[in-house]
C-alpha cells in the first residue's frame, strides 16, 4: 500500500509531526511554512491530508483555504483546536468540508485522520464537475439556438414602423439570450482550459495582449467606463518574450483580464496594466486603487462571482476565475494581494521559453 501524504502547516503543535510519522503505515509528513507562499507547492504535492492551526485563521486565510480546497477536492482538511473551541472551529471549517483535530491529540485521533484520508467521503472529484459543466452547456445551448432563431424570424415579420415597440421588445429578449449564450461559452472555455485539449506553441505574450486590448475597445467604449483611463505599459525587454501556451486560450484569458480591468477602471482612482520580464517568467500586473475596492477580501477575488457580490449591481462574474484557471493550466501563477497604500494587485506570471 502506498504511504499517505500528510501536509502540516506551521505553526504546528509540539510533537505532531513526530507522532504522525510513527503511525502504522508510516505516512510521509511534510511541513509547509506558509499558506500563501506555499500555495502552489501544496497544490503540486497533492497531500491526502492537510493539518493546520484552525484557531489562528482570519477571513483571508479561510479564503485561501477555499481556493486550496478547489485544487485538492479529495484531501482531508483537519484544523487542530483545543476542546473548548471545538464547536466554534467546526462551524468555521464547515465550508471547507473540514474536521477538527482536538488538542492535545492522541494516537487514536491521528489514526482516525489517516483512516479518513484513505477512504475520503463522497465529495465528487474534479472529473464529475467537468462532466456536469459540459452537460449543462450542451443542454442549454440547443434551446438557446432554437429560441434565438425563432426570435429572428419574428423580428423579420414585424413592421418596423407600425410595430416598433414589439420589435424593440424582441431585440431586448434576443440580447438577454445572447448574454446567456456568452455564459455558456465561458463554461466551455473553462472546460477547455482544464482539459488542455489544444496543442501549445511558443507565443509572444505582448502581441496577444495587444489583440486583447483591441478586442475589448469596442466592448468598453462608453465614456463612463473611460472616466478613469486604463494605463497600459509593456517593458521593453518584455515585448518579444515568449511563453508556451495555447494561443486561443491565452487570448481569451487576456481578453477577460482586460475587460475586467476596463470595467473596473471606471470605478477606480487608479488603474494600470503592466507587462514585465522577470527571472524565468513574464509577469502581468493589474493594479487598481479606489474606495470600491477597499472591502475586497483577498485572495477570494478570483472566486466565481465574488466581484459581483463585492460590488453590488455589477456584472462581474467568471472573468477573473477564467483568467486564473487558464494561467494555472499553463503552469503559471495567479494571485491577488493588497499593498500598504490600499492598491489591489492581480499578479499573473507564466514561465518563458
Amino acid at each position: 500500500m502506498q504511504s499517505l501524504k500528510v501536509a502540516v502547516l506551521e505553526p504546528a503543535p509540539h510533537g505532531l509531526v513526530a507522532a504522525l510519522a510513527r503511525l502504522a503505515g508510516r505516512p510521509r509528513v511534510r511541513r509547509f511554512a506558509d499558506l500563501y507562499d506555499d500555495h502552489d507547492a501544496l497544490r503540486a504535492w497533492q497531500p491526502d491530508a492537510l493539518a493546520f492551526d484552525a484557531t489562528r485563521l482570519d477571513d483571508a486565510d479561510l479564503g485561501a483555504l477555499r481556493l486550496l480546497r478547489r485544487a485538492l477536492p479529495r484531501t482531508v482538511f483537519a484544523g487542530f483546536a483545543p476542546l473548548d473551541r471545538e464547536v466554534e472551529v467546526q462551524e468555521r471549517l464547515a465550508p471547507l468540508d473540514g474536521r477538527v483535530l482536538v488538542t492535545p491529540f492522541s494516537a487514536a485521533d491521528l489514526a482516525a485522520l489517516l483512516a479518513a484520508a484513505r477512504a475520503p467521503g463522497s465529495r465528487p472529484g474534479p472529473e464529475a464537475f467537468r462532466e456536469l459543466l459540459r452537460g449543462i452547456s450542451d443542454e442549454v445551448n440547443n434551446p438557446l439556438l432554437f429560441a434565438k432563431g425563432h426570435l429572428q424570424l419574428l423580428e423579420a415579420a414585424l413592421d418596423p414602423h407600425e410595430q416598433s415597440t414589439a420589435a424593440a421588445q424582441v431585440r431586448a429578449i434576443g440580447a438577454a439570450l445572447d448574454r446567456i449564450a456568452a455564459t455558456m461559452r465561458k463554461l466551455r472555455l473553462l472546460d477547455d482550459a482544464v482539459h488542455r485539449r489544444h496543442a501549445t506553441a511558443p507565443v509572444e505574450l505582448a502581441a496577444v495582449l495587444a489583440e486583447a486590448l483591441e478586442a475589448t475597445d469596442a466592448e468598453h467604449s462608453d465614456a463612463a467606463e473611460r472616466a478613469t483611463a486604463l494605463e497600459v505599459s509593456v517593458a521593453e525587454d518584455a515585448t518579444s518574450a515568449t511563453v508556451a501556451v495555447d494561443r486561443r486560450l491565452l487570448r481569451e484569458a487576456l481578453r477577460h483580464l482586460v475587460g475586467t480591468a476596463r470595467a473596473l477602471a471606471s470605478r477606480a482612482e487608479h488603474a494600470a496594466l503592466r507587462l514585465e520580464r522577470r527571472a524565468g517568467e513574464i509577469g502581468i500586473g493589474l493594479e487598481l486603487r479606489g474606495a470600491p475596492l477597499e472591502g475586497w477580501r483577498l485572495p477570494r477575488a478570483f472566486e466565481p462571482y465574488y466581484l459581483a457580490r463585492a460590488m453590488r449591481g455589477s456584472s462581474f462574474g467568471l472573468g477573473l476565475f477564467i483568467v486564473q484557471t487558464i494561467v494555472h493550466a499553463h503552469g503559471g501563477r495567479a494571485v491577488a494581494l493588497r499593498r500598504l497604500d490600499g492598491t489591489v494587485v492581480f499578479d499573473l506570471a507564466l514561465p518563458t521559453v
